[in-house]
């Protein structure tokens, strides 16, 4: 923890200066034992205090019931599921992990109201807690103690008090300024700041509504990810594909070249087998061959996609920037764009360097499709978006939101901004 004297003086200021009832330390070792753990503790030292009635445990104390699950029996990522049944409490490095795994979820769960709550309780000196709203009712999730609690009931049972509360778009601010300094200032962050992000303004000089760099600004899909989070379904195979885009030279297990000139063979016992090309094979310019070919080609795919399909001379409307989401593991997803030619179905990726058949791309990434938009189409939207109104709009927007943004200029009549 950090050695700031405003958050020692903070916590040693606020903290409960209490024992932790011993009915109440007993949920807390239930909640952090690993299945087989449980079913022994239940019966020897729980089964007056802990109840399990319709899916769900009930804890009992002072004569109420508070309702109760275990995080690491939800649809969770599996790396999370097997750490939380399997780490020690006390181990040096429990707290700064959980921490960080209680950022990550707080940023990346599918949940309403997602909320990152800082303070002190009987369970710990500093609690850090992630909340959120369910049928109207709203919930915390402990990653340290392994608990998902009524918010309220928790606040009651631990006697809780919050120092400070940090939404979505102040969670970016903080990964944003850890990426120079490091995780050595995290709780200052954490708890203080509305000193440090005091007048956020809503929008920045370009109009651009700040609160949705949580959407789509830089690093916006991975908040907080640890290289523990990046294993897609084909992990194996796509990092071999991943390294041999950037240098064909190099033999991989997976990947052979065809009798055909350019054409590869990706194949795998789980996955079968599926053909490739590399985009670089097709592009004459050396400084963009020279970028397919290497890391420089990452973060660059919404606004390539546009390039690329653009760059087409068919007069078909057989061109399409598709922007979706590619799976990064069983629960998270990166978006993601990248150009359809509809008619030979086919893929092209300038962000993987691949030209590829598109149903076997789907299966490859496991992606998801938010929008597709035709290249006539697009044309339009970004002369009206552009060109007519000079508006100052992320290529991402473009590709997820085109068709909306150009049928609500064209409906509300908005007209030539000039100069």
């Amino acid at each position: 923890m950090s050695n700031f004297n405003n958050i020692d003086t903070l916590i040693n200021n606020s903290c409960i200066n209490e024992i932790i009832p011993h009915q109440i330390s007993k949920l807390l070792i239930f909640t952090t034992l690993n299945k087989l753990n449980k079913i022994v503790i239940f019966h020897t030292l729980c089964a007056k205090t802990i109840k399990w009635k319709d899916n769900k445990y009930l804890f009992s104390y002072n004569g109420k019931q508070y309702p109760f699950s275990i995080l690491s029996d939800q649809p969770i990522q599996k790396v999370d599921q097997k750490y939380l049944l399997n780490h020690k409490v006390n181990s040096s490095n429990h707290y700064l992990y959980s921490t960080i795994r209680s950022l990550k979820l707080a940023a990346s769960l599918d949940l309403n109201n997602l909320k990152i709550v800082t303070g002190t309780s009987l369970a710990q000196k500093l609690d850090i807690l992630i909340s959120f709203s369910y049928k109207n009712k709203e919930y915390i999730i402990n990653y340290f103690y392994n608990l998902i609690m009524l918010k309220q009931d928790y606040y009651n049972l631990f006697k809780y008090k919050e120092f400070s509360i940090v939404n979505k778009n102040e969670l970016y601010q903080i990964h944003h300024i850890l990426n120079y300094i490091g995780n050595e200032h995290l709780y200052e962050l954490l708890i203080f700041n509305q000193i440090f992000f005091p007048n956020i303004n809503e929008y920045d000089s370009n109009g651009f509504n700040n609160n949705n760099m949580a959407i789509i600004g830089k690093n916006h899909d991975s908040l907080f990810f640890l290289n523990i989070d990046c294993y897609p379904k084909y992990g194996t195979i796509l990092n071999e594909l991943t390294k041999f885009t950037q240098n064909p030279t190099i033999n991989f297990k997976h990947i052979k070249k065809t009798n055909q000139s350019g054409k590869y063979l990706l194949k795998d016992r789980k996955f079968g087998i599926c053909f490739f090309y590399l985009l670089s094979d097709y592009i004459n310019d050396k400084a963009i061959k020279q970028q397919l070919l290497s890391d420089n080609r990452y973060n660059k795919c919404h606004e390539m996609a546009i390039k690329m399909a653009l760059n087409f001379q068919s007069k078909e409307n057989f061109i399409y920037v598709v922007g979706g989401k590619i799976a990064v593991n069983e629960n998270d997803f990166f978006k993601h764009s990248w150009v359809e030619i509809d008619n030979k179905n086919l893929v092209i990726d300038f962000n993987h360097n691949l030209i590829m058949d598109r149903d076997q791309y789907y299966r490859l990434f496991s992606t998801k499709i938010i929008s597709k938009t035709n290249v006539n189409d697009l044309k339009k939207i970004l002369k009206i978006v552009y060109k007519d109104l000079s508006l100052d709009l992320h290529p991402i927007l473009i590709n997820y939101f085109g068709m909306e943004i150009m049928n609500d200029i064209n409906k509300r009549n908005i007209k030539q901004i000039k100069a």
